[in-house]
C-alpha cells in the first residue's frame, strides 16, 4: 500500500476543526479554577490549615484569661397606656417602634451622657481609669472600642448595656454600668420634661390666639348686624329679587313698544311706498260719475250714436250729412275723453294732498309717542341698576356675616381641641414611663471569645492554605489542561494521550491505541493529500514523553499498513532501543550519516513495515556537528523515496539545537508536551525557536491527559462500559472526532517513572 492509499484510508470526509483565537480574544489567564485548585493543591490546603489551628487552639484556650460579662437592662414600651379613658393614641404600637429603640440606644452613648458620667466617675477611682486618664476620653474610647456594647434586642422590648471585663474588674463595671445606666434615664426625664414643657407652653399661647381671634371675629359680626338689625338677611334679599325681577319686566315691554313705534315711524317716511286704500278705484269711479259736464257729454254721445247709426243704414258713406255727423261723433268723444282725464287729475291731486297731511300728523303723534318711551326706559334703567347695586350689597353682606359665623365656629372648635389636648397633657404626665431600667447590671462568667477564637483561627488556616494553595498555582507555570495549551499559547493541538493512572489497567491498551489512531486521522485532515513524509518529533524539555509518542506513533503508522522508519536522532540520549527492548549494539542512525548503505544499517521491528534507525551515546559529544554536516541533511533527504513515513525522535529544544538543525530538513514538526510538568513559558519559548528557524510546527500533542478530559473521553465511557465518570464532554474547538473504527496495533503505553 503507498503513501496515497493509506492517507484514503484513514482520512474521513470531514474537515478539521481548530481553535484559533481572535486577536482580541482575551486568555483567561486571571480566572481562578478552584476545582481544579483543590484538586491539585489539596495537600497544601489541608497541611496549613492543620499546621494553624493545631498551633492555634491550645494558645486560646490556654492563654486567653477566664472573662465576666456585666449587663443592664433598659425596657421601651411599645404602646402608650391608657389612663382614665380611651384615646385614639391609647394601646396603639409606636410608629416606627424599631427607630425608637435605635434612637434610645444612640442617646445612651451620646455626648450628653457620657460627660454627666464621666463628672461622676473622676472621685470613684476606677482601674478603668487610672494613671491619670481622662474619663471622658476614656469612656468614648470604651464605646468605640467595643468595651461597653449597646445593643437593642429585635425579640423583645429590650435595649442591653453590657461590658465585658476580666474577674477582678467586674464590680467597677457593675459601678461604671449602673451610673451609665442612672445618668441614661436622668437624660431621658429631663427631655421629656423639657418636651411637655414647651408643648404646653405652646398649647397654652395657641388657645391666647384664637381667643383673641374669636372676640375679633364675633365683634364684626355686631358691626354688620348693626345696620339692617338682624343678622338674617335672607327674606330681605328676596324681596329686592322680586322687585329686580318686576322692573326688568317693566323695562323689557317699553323696549318692545319702542321697537314698535320704530318700525311705525321708519314706515311713515318711506311713504312712496306706500299702498292705495282699497277703495281708491271706487273713489275714482264715482268721482268720475258724478261729473255734470261728463254727463251731458255722455247723453250727447249716446244721442248722436243713435243718430249716427240711422244715417249709416240710410245714407251713403261719403254722404255730407254723414260726414258731418261722424266728425261731430269724434269731437264728443274727444271732449269727454278730455274732460275724463281733467276730472282724474283733479281727483288724485287731491287724494294726494289728503295723504300727505295724514301721513305728516301720523308721523308727529309716533315720534312723540317714541321720545315719551325713551324717557320712561331711561328711568326704568336708573332705577334697576340702583336696585341691582342694593340687592349685590345685601347678598355680600349676607355671605360675609356667614362666613364669619363658619369662621366663629372653627375658632371654637379649635379652641376645644386645643382645651383638650392641654386636659390631655396633663393626664399623660401621671402615666407610666415608656421607658424603664428593666435590670440593673450585674456580672455573670462569659464564655468569652475562646470559641470563637479557636473557630477562627481554623477558619484562618483554611483561608491561609486556600491562598498560599493559590498563590503556589499562580507561580506554577506548567499547563494542567490541554485547552490551556490552545487559548493561552495559541498552538493546534493534533490529540491527546491518555495517563495510565485515570483509566482501568486492561482498557488502557484500546485507549492508546485509539488516541494514537486519533492523531494519525488528525494528521491526514491537517496536510489532506500532500502530507508530510518526514516528521520530526520533539519537546521544549527533558521527560515531556517525547521518545514514547514517537515510538507509539510509528507503530500506529505500520500498523496501518503503510511503510515506516523511525530514526531515534536523539543522540544525547537514545532510548528508542530501550523503549522498543532492541539490541544495545544498534546504532544505525550513526552508521548511514557517516556513509553506510541503508540496508546495513536499517533494523526491521517484528511488526511488518516497522524499521528503525537506532543510536547510541558513542558520537554524544559531536552529536551537533554531525547533523548539521551538509552529508547528514542529504542522506537523510534520500530517505523520503523509500518509506511512506519517517518520524524523527530528536532531543528537547530548549536542551541543545539539534532539533532545529533537524527540523530544516523535516516536512513538518510536532512538539509534544507532558501535562503537569511542561510549563507555558517553555512552550512558547520553544515554539519561538523553532520559528526563527523556519521549522513548520503544525501542533502539539499532550501527554498524560486523564480520561475525562481527552480527546476521546465520551467514546471512552461509551465504548468500553466505563461508569461513574461525568463531565466528559469533548471541546470541538480542540479536535474533530475520526469517523474511522479502530483497528488493535501493538502500542507501547509510556512508562510513567522513566517518561523522555
Amino acid at each position: 500500500m503507498d503513501n496515497s492509499d493509506m492517507k484514503e484510508s484513514i482520512v474521513p470526509t470531514a474537515e478539521l476543526v481548530e481553535y484559533r483565537p481572535q486577536p482580541t480574544e482575551e486568555l483567561p489567564h486571571s480566572e481562578i479554577d478552584l476545582w481544579g485548585l483543590l484538586r491539585r493543591r489539596w495537600w497544601v490546603i489541608l497541611l496549613l490549615t492543620v499546621l494553624v489551628w493545631g498551633i492555634g487552639f491550645p494558645t486560646v484556650f490556654f492563654l486567653m484569661p477566664k472573662q465576666y460579662r456585666t449587663t443592664a437592662l433598659v425596657e421601651v414600651a411599645p404602646i402608650i397606656p391608657e389612663i382614665i379613658y380611651r384615646d385614639r393614641d391609647s394601646d396603639q404600637p409606636l410608629p416606627n417602634y424599631e427607630g425608637f429603640k435605635n434612637t434610645q440606644a444612640m442617646l445612651m452613648n451620646s455626648d450628653k451622657v457620657i460627660r454627666r458620667v464621666a463628672e461622676e466617675v473622676q472621685n470613684l477611682n476606677l482601674s478603668f481609669f487610672a494613671q491619670g486618664r481622662d474619663a471622658y476620653t476614656g469612656l468614648r474610647q470604651m464605646f468605640e472600642q467595643g468595651i461597653i456594647e449597646i445593643e437593642p434586642d429585635r425579640g423583645s422590648y429590650l435595649i442591653t448595656l453590657s461590658m465585658t471585663t476580666p474577674a477582678a474588674q467586674a464590680e467597677e463595671a457593675r459601678t461604671l454600668i449602673n451610673l451609665l445606666l442612672r445618668n441614661y434615664m436622668a437624660v431621658v426625664v429631663e427631655d421629656l420634661r423639657d418636651r411637655e414643657n414647651t408643648r404646653l407652653n405652646n398649647l397654652q399661647s395657641e388657645r391666647k390666639q384664637l381667643t383673641q381671634k374669636l372676640e375679633a371675629q364675633q365683634e364684626t359680626i355686631r358691626q354688620l348686624v348693626e345696620e339692617y338689625g338682624t343678622g338674617e338677611l335672607t327674606a330681605l334679599q328676596q324681596m329686592h329679587y322680586e322687585r329686580l325681577a318686576s322692573l326688568q319686566r317693566e323695562l323689557t315691554n317699553t323696549e318692545i313698544q319702542l321697537l314698535a313705534l320704530e318700525a311705525q315711524i321708519q314706515a311713515a317716511e318711506q311713504s312712496g311706498q306706500e299702498a292705495l286704500p282699497s277703495d281708491f278705484v271706487q273713489q275714482r269711479s264715482q268721482i268720475v260719475q258724478n261729473d255734470p259736464i261728463l254727463r251731458a257729454l255722455q247723453e250727447d254721445i249716446r244721442r248722436y250714436e243713435q243718430t249716427l247709426l240711422v244715417s249709416r243704414q240710410t245714407m251713403q258713406p261719403n254722404n255730407p250729412i254723414l260726414v258731418q255727423q261722424e266728425q261731430v261723433f269724434e269731437t264728443l268723444k274727444n271732449r269727454y275723453e278730455k274732460r275724463q282725464q281733467e276730472v282724474l287729475d283733479e281727483f288724485n291731486a287731491a287724494f294726494e294732498e289728503r295723504r300727505m297731511s295724514g301721513r305728516q300728523l301720523q308721523l308727529a303723534q309716533l315720534k312723540a309717542q317714541r321720545s315719551q318711551l325713551a324717557s320712561l326706559m331711561q328711568h326704568l334703567q336708573e332705577k334697576l341698576q340702583q336696585q341691582d347695586a342694593e340687592t349685590i350689597r345685601i347678598g355680600r353682606k349676607q355671605l360675609l356675616i356667614e362666613d364669619l359665623k363658619e369662621q366663629i365656629q372653627q375658632s371654637k372648635e379649635q379652641m376645644q381641641e386645643v382645651d383638650r389636648k392641654i386636659k390631655e397633657l396633663m393626664i399623660e404626665s401621671k402615666r407610666p414611663a415608656r421607658i424603664s431600667v428593666a435590670d440593673e447590671a450585674f456580672s455573670v462568667s462569659a464564655p468569652g471569645k475562646r470559641k470563637k477564637t479557636a473557630a477562627a483561627v481554623g477558619f484562618g488556616g483554611l483561608l491561609f492554605g486556600l491562598l498560599t494553595a493559590l498563590l503556589i498555582d499562580r507561580l506554577d507555570r506548567r499547563i494542567h489542561h490541554p485547552q490551556e495549551v490552545v487559548k493561552r499559547i495559541q498552538v493546534r493541538i493534533l490529540g491527546t494521550t491518555t495517563d495510565p493512572h485515570s483509566i482501568q489497567r486492561n482498557l488502557l491498551g484500546r485507549q492508546l491505541n485509539d488516541d494514537y489512531q486519533t492523531i494519525r486521522a488528525n494528521l491526514g485532515l491537517l496536510d489532506g493529500s500532500n502530507g508530510s513524509k518526514m516528521i520530526l518529533v520533539t519537546s521544549p524539555g527533558v521527560q515531556d514523553g517525547k521518545t514514547t509518542f514517537c515510538v507509539n506513533l510509528a507503530a500506529s503508522f505500520a500498523n496501518s499498513g503503510q511503510k515506516t522508519l523511525l530514526i531515534d536522532a536523539d543522540l544525547r540520549k537514545p532510548d528508542v532501543v530501550e523503549v522498543l527492548n532492541l539490541p544495545r549494539a544498534l546504532r544505525g542512525f550513526q552508521d548511514y550519516l557517516f556513509g553506510k548503505k541503508l540496508e546495513e544499517c536499517l533494523y526491521q521491528h517484528s511488526k511488518p513495515n516497522f524499521f528503525i534507525l537506532a543510536s547510541d551515546f558513542r558520537n554524544s559529544a559531536d552529536a551537533l556537528d554531525l547533523l548539521a554536516h551538509p552529508q547528514s541533511g542529504e542522506r537523510l533527504r534520500t530517505l523520503r523515496d523509500s518509506f511512506g513515513i519517517i518520524l524523527i525522535d530528536s532531543p528537547p529544544v530548549l536542551a541543545f539545537a539539534d532539533a532545529l538543525v533537524l527540523s530544516r530538513y523535516a516536512d513538518a514538526v510536532i512538539l509534544t508536551t507532558f501535562l503537569g510538568r511542561t510549563s507555558q513559558p517553555d512552550i512558547q519559548e520553544a515554539l519561538s525557536r523553532l520559528r526563527q528557524v523556519g521549522a513548520k510546527v503544525i501542533g502539539t500533542v499532550v501527554n498524560n491527559v486523564k480520561a475525562e478530559q481527552g480527546y476521546r473521553s465520551y467514546g471512552y465511557g461509551y465504548a468500553y462500559g466505563q461508569r461513574g465518570r461525568k463531565h466528559r464532554k469533548k471541546n470541538p474547538d480542540l479536535f474533530l472526532t475520526a469517523s474511522q473504527e479502530p483497528s488493535d496495533p501493538q502500542t507501547f503505553p509510556p512508562n510513567p517513572k522513566q517518561p523522555s
